[in-house]
């Protein structure tokens, strides 16, 4: 049976990852399944394809064994609904995601604003017994990480098929953490609005968006591994960088907020935004 709250939890991935300055991992770790997500992701293998055929060539039951066991421990049924999800919300979010941010730019990043700051206070009151000397460095550190990374600019123009493949990685990387946008990512690597043309223009750009999507899977099942072995052997420090991430990469949000609000009303979008993003995440829970 499909699991109907995964499936809802993909699309806001999906719609979260199409935005420059707010992260699909931001809304896997407010929805409660980013330990989860991450660890799916870490046990990716082809391990169980290799015992399948063992099996079928020696009808010896380990293997087939083996090779369910390998199967189950990727999570299928999870990953299939949550990435469902995600896809139909990014193919959805490419084309209405980029009215609401010309149209109504304020309004969209200050709810993101809001939904992001919000989340984070949830997370440091919850864990606020686990706030000691070292976790707190570990929140600096991952602020400044978040503050500094959303400070750079575009520094590439190439479109080279090596570059793309490389935007891939590094954009899957970044959305797998809290605070960091893979789509920010993409902006900073100039590739953003040429991805979104190749989504729109396969005829013209399928072999680039294939080379991109194995960026992606190369991205994926890498770096969830790097973050799966640190919430293992540091779980709390792990987790209070990643808050920090979230804190610090606002500075993009609220620059995007100065440049298309006017600036008496520059404060009460962000009280507003604030006060719907804590009704949101409300809700979320």
């Amino acid at each position: 049976m499909v699991d109907y709250k995964v499936f809802l939890k993909g699309l806001a991935m999906g719609v979260a990852d199409i935005i420059p300055g707010v992260s699909g991992g931001t809304l896997a770790l407010i929805l409660g399944i980013y330990e989860r997500f991450i660890s799916a992701l870490k046990n990716i293998n082809g391990l169980f394809i290799i015992d399948y055929f063992k099996y079928i060539q020696t009808k010896k039951k380990k293997y087939f064994l083996e090779s369910k066991k390998n199967f189950l421990r990727m999570d299928p049924a999870f990953l299939l609904v949550l990435a469902s999800g995600i896809f139909i919300s990014l193919l959805a979010g490419s084309y209405f995601m980029p009215y609401l941010m010309k149209n109504f730019p304020s309004f969209t990043f200050s709810f993101f604003f809001g939904l992001i700051f919000a989340s984070a206070i949830k997370l440091l009151l919850k864990n606020v017994k686990q706030f000691k000397l070292g976790n707190f460095i570990s929140l600096i550190i991952g602020f400044f990480i978040g503050f500094s990374i959303t400070g750079l600019s575009s520094i590439l123009s190439s479109h080279s098929s090596v570059v793309i493949f490389l935007s891939g990685v590094l954009a899957i990387s970044a959305m797998l953490l809290p605070g960091i946008s893979g789509s920010f990512v993409l902006l900073i690597l100039g590739q953003y609005d040429y991805i979104l043309s190749l989504v729109h223009n396969l005829s013209t750009g399928f072999f680039k968006l294939v080379l991109f999507l194995i960026g992606i899977f190369t991205g994926l099942v890498g770096f969830s591994r790097v973050v799966t072995f640190l919430f293992k052997r540091y779980p709390n420090r792990t987790l209070f960088s990643l808050i920090g991430l979230m804190l610090g990469s606002l500075r993009l949000i609220i620059m995007k907020i100065l440049e298309t609000a006017f600036i008496p009303g520059v404060f009460f979008v962000i009280f507003f935004s604030v006060l719907l993003g804590v009704i949101a995440v409300v809700l979320l829970e």
